[in-house]
Formats: C-alpha cells, structure tokens, sequence
C-alpha cells in the first residue's frame, strides 16, 4: 500500500481541482459526481469536503452541505472557512423558515375582492328573465 498512497493522494489532487473547475463553470453535478467517486474509493481531505460542501450548498441541498462541513470539522476542529461555511448554511436555513409573508398578504385579499365582484356580476344577470324559445320556420 505504501507505493499507492502517492498515486492516491495524486488522483485525488487530480480530481479536487477537475471539480473545482467544473463547479467554477457552474456544472455542479458534474462536481459532484466527481468528488463522491473519490470520496467513495480514497479517505477524504479537508479540501474535498469543503468543495463538495459548498457544491452542495450551491444546488440548494443545505443539509447535506452541512453534513460535508461537518464531517471536515472532525478532520480538522477549528477551520475558519468551515466554521464560516456552517454559519452560512444556519443563516440560509433561517431565511427559508422566516420567508416573507407580504406576498400572501396581498394575494389573498385580492383573490377574494375578484371572487365577490364575479358574484356580485353573475348575480345582477340572474334576475333577468331567460329569452323566449325560437321556433324553428316551418318547411316549405
């Protein structure tokens, strides 16, 4: 095993900047895909961790964007960027729970004052007499 730790290590470098590159151009699951067959065959670094962390916090999927910070923390307590890291996805977490409600403020009331003016129409046409039936012309 002592031969292959450097070519482990190296496809590791390898991929962490291919992914790094990839999540640069936005292509996140790309990256990903990448950086979880590495983590799968080689013991992750603080490095891999953070880059799929924040992959994972750029689709969106805070949880587990976390749970990559986390487990880059346990590798190494104290990291600044991951501690920043773990604040933000807190941060985002609050936001998604506190949303505004302004939106629902007004489409409701608004929905409502075009149901009753449709009632309040429809109903003034309901007094008026239906038409009386048209014969057809006779034949001739």
């Amino acid at each position: 095993m002592g031969e292959q730790a450097p070519l482990l290590l190296a496809t590791r470098e390898l991929a962490l900047a291919q992914a790094r590159t990839l999540a640069r151009r936005g292509r996140y699951a790309e990256a990903e895909a990448i950086l979880s067959d590495v983590r799968r065959d080689i013991a992750p670094s603080v490095p891999l961790l953070d880059l799929l962390a924040r992959v994972r916090a750029q689709q969106g999927r805070l949880d587990e964007a976390d749970a990559a910070w986390a487990e880059a923390e346990r590798l190494a307590p104290g990291t600044r960027e991951i501690a920043e890291g773990r604040r933000r996805v807190a941060k985002a977490r609050v936001r998604r729970t506190t949303r505004a409600a302004w939106p629902y403020l007004v489409a409701v009331p608004a929905v409502v004052l075009v149901a009753v003016a449709l009632l309040v129409l429809d109903s003034g046409e309901d007094d008026d007499p239906p038409p009386p039936p048209q014969r057809a012309a006779p034949a001739p």
